[in-house]
C-alpha cells in the first residue's frame, strides 16, 4: 500500500467528485480511478459507491471508517519524513483545545524554551479522539475529560475544570452571579465533542425535557457570531468562556448552580517507548507514577481510608475540649493572569507552574481580562491571586476610576516588574502622541487599565479622546488591526518585549512612539504611580532606543489566603530568581528592593513575613 493512493482516497473524499480531484492532484481521470481501485483490492472492501460515469462518488460504509485511519497513516508518514529532515526530537501531544489555554500551553511553553532540541507535534482534539490516537500509537501523551478501560494506557488526574456561560446577551445577575432559571434552553449554543456527563445532569436538572439544542458546534470560536443573536447563550470550561470574552467581547458568567466541574486526565502509553523526548516531558512538565490502573484505584481508596481515619482522630480531639484548633486552609489557589498574547498569562504561567513544582500548593493559571477583571474576582472569591498593573489596585483601594466603591478585599504579595506603556506603530511617520491626532488608535477595552493609560498619555499632550478616532481591541486584536492597516497606531501596556508585538514584528518594521522628558515629567508629577523607561532597540528589532513611562505589574493575593500560603508563594519565587529568569526574560527584572517597593496598598501578612526576614522595612 503506497502513500500516494491514501492521498489519492483522502483528495477524492474532500472533492466528492474525481473530475476535481484530478484537477487538485493534477493527475488524469483514469489514473486516479486505477489507483482508487487498487487500493479497494489492497484493503479487501470498496471505499466509494460510485455514480453513473464514475465522477461523482459516495463513500461506503467501509470508506467512511477508513477515512480516520488514512489520516493516521499520512499523519504518521508526515512524521517519518520529518525525522529524515530534522535532527531534533520529536515529541506528539493530543488536547481538547480548553486544556491547551487553561493548562498545557504556558507549561508547554516554558518546557520548550529550556529545549530547544525538542520539535512538538501538537494536535486540538476532544477526548474520544484522543484515546483512539493513544490506542494507535501516534501521540505520545494526552489530555483528556474522563477515564476509560485501556489496559495499556496509565491515567493521572492533573485537576478539575469549570464551566460558565458565555453571551453577548446582558443578563441580570443576583449577587453576581447568573441564575440558570434566566436561560432559554432553546437559545443554547451547545459545545459538541468530549465527555461533558456532569453538563447532561445539569441540563436535565435545569430543562427537563429539552434535550435538543439550537445549534451544535465542535469549537467555541466559530461560536462568536451566533452568540450575537440576543438570548442565546453557551455553556463553555471556564477558560474558553474568558477566551470569548477577551477576544470578542461576549460576557463570561459565573452560574449560581453550575454542572459539577470535569476532571482532567494526563494520558501516557503504559508500555511507553521511552524516547528522550518523552522522557523529557514526563520527568520535568508532569511526573507520571508508573502504577497501573488497578494499582491507581487501591492506592486511591487506602488514601480515602486514612484521611478518613485522620478525620476521625481530629474530631475525637476537638471533642475532647481542645477547641482552638483551627481547620487547615486547602493548598489550591487560583490564580487570574491575563490574555493569552499578554505577559501576564506566559509570565504567571511560569511562576504558577514553579512554585507548585517547589511547594505544597497547587497553583492554576488560567486567562482573564486583565487587572480590572482580576480584581473583580478576587473580590469576589472566585480567585486568590491576581495580576494587577499598580494604577488599577491603586483605583480600586481607593474607588476612582475604574470602580464605583473602594475594594479592599486584596493585599499586595509582590511588585514583580515595570510594564511600559507603548505605543505601536508600523507608520514610520508617527513619532510622538501629538501625531496621534485623527488617526485611528486602539486604545484597549472602554474602562481599563490600557484606557486610562492611553487617556493620561493624550491628556499630557493636550488631547482628549476625541481627538483621535479610537477603537477598543485586545492586545492580539490590535496587533492583527496594525498588520492589516486598519488602524494607525495601538497602546498595549505590557511588559516588554510583549507577545503581541513580537509577533506583528515578524510581519514587518514596528515602531514605537517616544514619549519625551517633558511630557514624561508631566505624566509622573499628576500620576505617581509613572516612571520613565527606556525600552532598548533590541526588543522589538527597532531603529534606535525609545523612551516612554511604565508601571508596575503587581501580584495580588485575598486577604483571607492563609500566611504560610502566600509565604511559601513569595519566598519561592524570590529564593529561585536565576532560575526562574531561565524560564522566562522577565524573571532577570525580579528584586526584593522592587518587590517591596508599594506603599500605597498594605502588603499580605505572608509577604511582610518574608520581607522582614530579609531585612526590608515595608512603607
Amino acid at each position: 500500500m503506497q502513500i500516494k493512493d491514501i492521498e489519492i482516497f483522502l483528495e477524492t473524499v474532500n472533492a466528492r467528485n474525481i473530475t476535481k480531484a484530478s484537477e487538485q492532484l493534477f493527475l488524469s481521470q483514469s489514473v486516479i480511478s486505477t489507483r482508487i481501485k487498487k487500493l479497494e483490492e489492497e484493503l479487501g472492501y470498496p471505499l466509494f459507491v460510485r455514480g453513473r460515469g464514475g465522477r461523482s462518488v459516495e463513500l461506503t460504509k467501509q470508506g467512511r471508517n477508513f477515512i480516520s485511519v488514512a489520516k493516521r497513516w499520512m499523519n504518521l508518514f508526515e512524521e517519518a519524513e520529518l525525522i529524515g529532515q530534522n535532527s531534533q526530537l520529536m515529541l506528539r501531544i493530543a488536547t481538547p483545545e480548553s486544556v491547551y489555554y487553561d493548562y498545557l500551553e504556558p507549561r508547554l511553553l516554558s518546557f520548550m524554551e529550556r529545549h530547544a532540541e525538542l520539535s512538538v507535534s501538537l494536535h486540538i482534539g476532544d477526548s474520544s479522539e484522543i484515546y483512539d490516537m493513544m490506542d494507535s500509537g501516534i501521540i505520545d501523551f494526552g489530555f483528556v475529560s474522563y477515564e476509560s478501560s485501556h489496559s495499556d494506557i496509565l491515567f493521572r488526574h492533573l485537576y478539575n475544570q469549570s464551566f460558565r456561560i458565555a453571551s453577548y446577551t446582558d443578563f441580570p445577575l443576583q449577587d453576581g452571579m447568573l441564575s440558570p432559571d434566566q436561560l432559554d434552553p432553546g437559545l443554547e449554543i451547545r459545545l459538541s465533542g468530549g465527555n461533558f456527563s456532569s453538563v447532561s445532569l445539569w441540563r436535565d436538572k435545569w430543562f427537563p425535557g429539552n434535550s435538543m439544542s439550537r445549534v451544535e458546534i465542535n469549537s467555541p470560536h466559530m461560536m462568536v457570531g451566533l452568540l450575537r443573536s440576543p438570548g442565546t447563550w453557551a455553556l463553555l470550561p471556564t477558560v474558553s468562556a474568558d477566551n470569548l470574552r477577551d477576544l470578542y467581547g461576549t460576557r463570561s458568567f459565573l452560574l449560581s448552580d453550575a454542572p459539577e466541574s470535569r476532571k482532567i486526565f494526563l494520558l501516557r502509553r503504559a508500555k511507553n517507548s521511552g524516547t528522550e523526548a518523552e522522557q523529557l516531558f514526563a520527568s520535568e512538565i508532569e511526573p507520571i507514577d508508573q502504577i497501573t490502573q488497578l494499582e491507581d484505584s487501591i492506592m486511591k481508596k487506602i488514601i480515602a481510608l486514612a484521611m478518613a481515619v485522620c478525620m476521625l482522630f481530629a474530631l475525637c480531639a476537638c471533642s475532647s475540649g481542645s477547641g482552638d484548633s483551627a481547620a487547615a486552609k486547602p493548598t489550591a489557589l487560583s490564580f487570574t493572569t491575563g490574555g493569552e498574547s499578554g505577559t501576564y498569562y506566559a509570565f504567571g504561567g511560569v511562576l504558577g507552574s514553579f512554585v507548585s513544582g517547589k511547594t505544597d500548593l497547587d497553583i492554576t493559571v488560567v486567562s482573564s481580562g486583565g487587572s480590572k477583571a482580576n480584581i473583580e474576582d478576587l473580590a469576589a472569591g472566585n480567585a486568590q491571586l491576581g495580576f494587577s498593573q499598580s494604577d488599577v489596585m491603586s483605583y480600586a483601594y481607593q474607588g476612582s476610576r475604574l470602580f464605583d466603591t473602594a475594594i479592599k478585599d486584596f493585599s499586595v504579595a509582590a511588585s514583580l516588574y515595570m510594564e511600559q506603556v507603548q505605543i505601536v506603530t508600523m507608520d514610520p511617520d508617527i513619532k510622538t502622541p501629538a501625531d496621534l491626532k485623527g488617526k485611528n488608535v486602539s486604545i484597549g477595552a472602554i474602562g481599563s487599565g490600557v484606557y486610562f493609560n492611553a487617556i493620561d498619555v493624550l491628556e499630557a499632550y493636550g488631547m482628549t479622546e476625541s481627538d483621535i478616532s479610537p477603537v477598543y481591541q485586545s492586545f492580539a486584536d490590535s496587533a492583527e488591526s496594525l498588520k492589516d492597516k486598519k488602524i494607525d497606531a495601538a497602546f498595549i501596556v505590557a511588559g516588554a518585549p510583549t507577545t503581541a508585538v513580537t509577533d506583528l514584528s515578524t510581519s514587518g518594521q514596528v515602531y514605537l512612539v517616544a514619549i519625551d522628558d517633558e511630557h514624561a515629567d508631566k505624566l509622573v508629577a499628576s500620576s505617581p504611580y509613572y516612571s520613565k523607561y527606556t525600552i532598548t532597540a533590541d526588543t522589538y528589532g527597532l531603529p534606535a532606543d525609545v523612551q516612554t513611562v511604565a508601571i508596575a505589574a503587581v501580584v495580588l493575593v485575598r486577604n483571607d489566603v492563609s500566611e504560610d500560603a502566600v509565604y511559601s508563594f513569595v519566598s519561592t519565587i524570590f529564593e529561585n530568581i536565576p532560575t526562574i529568569s531561565e524560564q522566562h526574560a522577565k524573571g532577570n527584572e525580579l528584586s526584593l528592593e522592587f518587590a517591596s517597593s508599594i506603599t500605597d496598598v498594605p502588603y499580605h501578612p505572608g509577604a511582610q513575613k518574608y520581607f522582614t526576614e530579609k531585612g526590608i522595612k515595608l512603607g
